[in-house]
């Protein structure tokens, strides 16, 4: 078993890895130098405030941003280190989720779509990075924009970032979930696509909204 020591070597050479995919040297440099200053020892599992901390050192752009958060997760998943957990290995507690607000079609797709994301992280690494790897290889072919591509795999990493989501029509929901299911059957196999969507679905059914939009019409 791999000691703290050894994971922590393991996120850093993750995130040299990630950083150098996206920025020049003198600037992934910098960032590990933070990293190494403010983070290491005694905030690791603090990927969101991180990456935020670098842009605002680096005046990074947005777009430039999220790709430096976007490649960090996956260079740490692609090593079986799960971004989500404490350096123990216990799951991070997710943060309070604040009210849902817009249609009923939007709350019952997040539902299921936040039911799904849940039911992927639970295996552990490996499946969460099959799961990321599925979503961004398939969306060019399922029809989403860059942008849409990128608020979806946010949202399945970090499950707080559902506002581009919000302004879509009822009609737009049906494609993204079954975008979701392919993933999550590459992930985790058709049968246990199958009964993470069962499951999802029927929480959903249980919600006030599923009366006026049923959450089987995503499927």
């Amino acid at each position: 078993m791999a000691t703290l020591d050894d994971k922590g070597r393991a996120v850093r050479e993750a995130l040299h890895a990630g950083l150098e995919h996206i920025l020049d040297a003198a600037q992934a440099h910098s960032a590990l130098v933070l990293w190494d200053r403010e983070y290491a020892a005694t905030r690791p599992n603090a990927l969101i405030e991180y990456v935020n901390d670098v842009a605002a050192a680096l005046a990074l752009p947005t777009r430039q941003r999220h790709e430096v958060r976007m490649a960090l997760y996956r260079a740490l998943l692609a090593r079986g280190i799960d971004p989500t957990q404490s350096r123990s290995g216990a799951p991070t507690p997710p943060a309070p989720r604040a009210p849902v607000e817009g249609t009923a079609a939007f709350r019952i797709f997040r539902s299921v779509a936040l039911g799904v994301f849940d039911g992927v992280r639970r295996p552990g690494a490996s499946a969460s990075g099959a799961f990321i790897a599925a979503l961004t290889r398939r969306t060019p072919g399922g029809g989403l924009t860059d942008t849409a591509q990128r608020a979806l795999e946010t949202w399945a990493l970090q499950h707080d970032d559902d506002g581009y989501f919000r302004r879509l029509s009822p009609a737009e929901y049906a494609p993204l979930t079954h975008l979701i299911y392919v993933a999550a059957c590459e992930a985790l196999g058709p049968v246990g696509a199958d009964r993470l969507f069962a499951q999802a679905i029927t929480q959903a059914e249980a919600l006030p909204e599923a009366a006026e939009f049923p959450p089987r019409r995503l499927l």
